[in-house]
């Protein structure tokens, strides 16, 4: 515990602090105080937990120490800062660090996303993820072509991967970048896009597939960026409308994933705003 003594009436296992919640819902129906609602139950608080413990193991294994010892061990930052032979500012900053990034691998996880309705529209969710992978994506050149295979592969190869947003994310991001380092990238113009080829195709051409069949298309536009980027190394004089046909290429793969990452969250089904 840090310096700070709690009072007596938080001890205990049936204070408020330290009291255990409902197990399902019929208990926390049933423990619900007169005019009030019920109590989320364990059983309803699972999926969170798991969002929260998810986006914890993507921190360095110095932030999980840090944010450990400051929330669940109840230490001080000066406790923590000696422990880890630092100043107590350089605990604050680890501690931040921490914290922005939890706020961001939150805000784009699909069960958050859900339980705190960010979109009412499909506009609405669709101007979120363009956003979010916009802001995340780096200033670099070409893209890594090699990740990106990689990530399709995952995608295609086993079931399980196709509901991790962070695998679309990590192809929307190089691709993004690409764009960006050609002086092409428009977040505006991404949206706007996205809205007008929904509203001329509507949901049921990506429903019927799903996710496996979003990933198929986002593999032959990577397929196709592999050709193309192939050609012109080759042949200076393939410049030009081919060139355009490489921009068009990056736009789909950015346009997918945001597809796919809205179809994860629930939120692809929502209604177009006119």
């Amino acid at each position: 515990m840090g310096d700070k003594v709690l009072p007596s009436e938080f001890y205990g296992d049936e204070t408020p602090m330290w009291r255990r919640g409902p197990e399902n819902p019929l208990q926390a129906l049933m423990e619900s105080m007169p005019n009030t609602g019920p109590v989320e139950s364990v059983i309803e608080l699972e999926p969170v937990r798991e969002a929260v413990a998810e986006a914890v193991d993507m921190l360095t294994e110095e932030e999980q120490w840090v944010i450990n010892a400051l929330y669940s061990e109840q230490l001080s930052m000066s406790k923590v800062g000696k422990q880890l032979n630092v100043s107590k500012t350089h605990v604050f900053r680890i501690r931040n660090r921490a914290l922005l990034k939890l706020q961001s691998l939150l805000q784009n996880h699909p069960t958050i996303r859900r339980r705190i309705q960010m979109a009412d529209t499909w506009n609405e969710a669709a101007s979120q993820w363009v956003t979010d992978m916009s802001s995340a994506a780096t200033y670099s050149d070409t893209m890594d072509l090699a990740h990106i295979t990689n990530m399709r592969d995952l995608l295609l190869e086993n079931g399980r991967w196709l509901e991790r947003t962070s695998i679309w994310q990590s192809i929307a991001y190089e691709a993004i970048s690409e764009l960006r380092w050609r002086e092409l990238w428009d977040s505006g113009q991404m949206l706007s896009l996205l809205c007008s080829k929904q509203h001329d195709y509507g949901h049921g051409n990506i429903l019927k597939g799903g996710l496996f069949g979003v990933a198929i298309r986002l593999s032959d536009k990577i397929e196709r960026y592999d050709n193309l980027t192939k050609k012109v190394s080759t042949d200076p004089d393939t410049q030009g409308p081919r060139n355009e046909s490489l921009i068009d290429t990056l736009t789909d793969m950015v346009g997918y994933c945001v597809v796919a990452c809205m179809l994860i969250e629930g939120t692809f089904t929502l209604e177009l705003a006119s």
